[in-house]
């Protein structure tokens, strides 16, 4: 699967985040395996999905709450890790973690989007109500699939800038990093996947949190390094 393959399928996955269906296949735990199953390396899936999905347990649509779109940052980061693993040997919580890391950002950028949909659905919605009663309903099924197609492509513009990004800046990182840097890596890929943090995540604030993910990542490499 290629780069544009992948943002097709990130599109369609995202769709069903609230405008299609609405099944759980953008959950994290599903999206993620489910890129991973397409490129031959399930294991990569089966970590991304997890941590994802339990890093944004906390993180609800309800009402006006839109959060990060995990979705986004799931598919985003199968993609790099399984590169990171097959073409540069990385191993899969190293490549995991660090494809997860970059692709943060996509999913913020998705929710910011979102919101400026979720805006222009309102104003086409207020048009609708004003607009006669013949004409109401074409313009409502032309508010729909609008809606549809501009979320589609919010989600798959999402993936591809964070794929065609982390493909050129990643690879760089991994062929610079020192063993002992990369061991520090999968030590921290490992504690992160067992500490699973989301009974953490309950219970702490979000800038916590954050700060417990950084401390682990920060001591894994103080152990690698100090312990080569």
């Amino acid at each position: 699967m290629d780069l544009i393959g992948v943002s097709f399928l990130g599109g369609l996955l995202g769709l069903d985040r609230r405008g299609l269906g609405q099944i759980w296949v953008s959950s994290p735990i599903i999206a993620a395996p489910l890129v991973a199953y397409f490129f031959g390396v399930l294991d990569v899936g089966i970590w991304v999905g997890l941590v994802t999905a339990l890093l944004w347990s906390y993180e609800l649509p309800v009402g006006s709450a839109i959060p990060p779109d995990d979705t986004v940052i799931s598919t985003s980061a199968v993609y790099l890790a399984v590169d990171g693993v097959s073409r540069h040997g990385v191993g899969v919580e190293a490549a995991s973690l660090g494809a997860l890391l970059w692709c943060i950002p996509a999913g913020e950028l998705a929710r910011r989007l979102d919101g400026g949909l979720r805006r222009f659905n309102v104003a086409l919605s207020r048009q609708i109500v004003r607009a006669g009663r013949d004409e109401r309903e074409r313009l409502l099924m032309r508010a729909q699939l609008m809606a549809l197609v501009m979320l589609f492509l919010i989600e798959s513009v999402s993936v591809f800038i964070a794929v065609s990004a982390g493909r050129f800046v990643l690879p760089w990182l991994w062929t610079i990093e020192s063993p002992s840097v990369m061991q520090g890596m999968e030590l921290a890929g490992l504690l992160v996947a067992a500490l699973g943090i989301a009974s953490g995540l309950l219970v702490v604030n979000r800038a916590r949190a954050w700060l417990v993910i950084g401390g682990v990542i920060v001591v894994s490499e103080f152990w690698a390094v100090l312990g080569r």
